[in-house]
């Protein structure tokens, strides 16, 4: 675990200098993009630790949407509607910023001028209820289609990458919660996505124990 801490250590000192060098020649578009990678590697890492709070998931997509926006050079329209005590309750990682990637790469990208995500959370009893909707053309079938099946060994095609994203979320949370907490999906051409996830509001005994 020691000897892991190194690399990240060493990539988030590299990504400050790039951010720096780029600052002192006038390239302020890349120092962003660059800032904007090291705390998307910084809260993706979450010091190895699966469970970091929503309030962090939150600005991890923050940070993804950010470099999106400056890779495609197009603004991304996301609302968040998501009260502030809620983003202090724990949550385990990686789980929404799979989700506004799948939203933005198979929904909205086609058109940007108009596509918009919403991000919503809400306490509904023992949950926290989270809806991810867009406006886009709806998931592609084949992506759907992966949601429960299992990835070849050493896959790595294209083809086999669409809805990598939505199965390891819908895998991992299964893993950790049970079925009742798998990935509900709503989805077409004529409406656009939801994706409706729970997530129970863990006690300390559960946030604490190991890894």
């Amino acid at each position: 675990m020691l000897s892991h801490q190194i690399n990240p250590h060493f990539l988030y000192n590299t990504l400050e200098s790039i951010r720096w060098k780029a600052e002192k020649h006038g390239a302020g578009e890349v120092a962003k993009m660059v800032s904007a990678l090291g705390n998307l590697l910084r809260l993706s890492l979450n010091q190895g630790k699966e469970i970091t709070t929503l309030g962090r998931e939150l600005e991890q997509v923050k940070a993804y949407v950010q470099i999106e926006q400056a890779r495609m050079g197009r603004p991304i329209r996301i609302l968040y509607g998501v009260d502030d005590e809620l983003k202090e309750l724990p949550f385990l990682r990686l789980l929404l910023q799979p989700l506004v990637e799948n939203a933005i790469q198979h929904s909205i990208r086609n058109d940007f001028e108009s596509g918009k995500i919403l991000i919503s959370a809400s306490r509904e009893g023992g949950d926290i209820a989270i809806d991810i909707i867009d406006n886009g053309g709806g998931i592609p079938p084949e992506a759907l289609a992966k949601l429960e099946t299992e990835e070849p060994p050493g896959s790595r095609s294209t083809a086999n990458a669409k809805g990598v994203g939505l199965r390891n979320v819908n895998n991992r949370l299964k893993l950790y919660f049970g079925e009742s907490y798998r990935l509900h999906i709503e989805t077409g051409p004529e409406f656009g996505t939801k994706i409706a996830l729970r997530h129970p509001i863990l006690d300390e005994e559960e946030k604490s124990r190991p890894e």
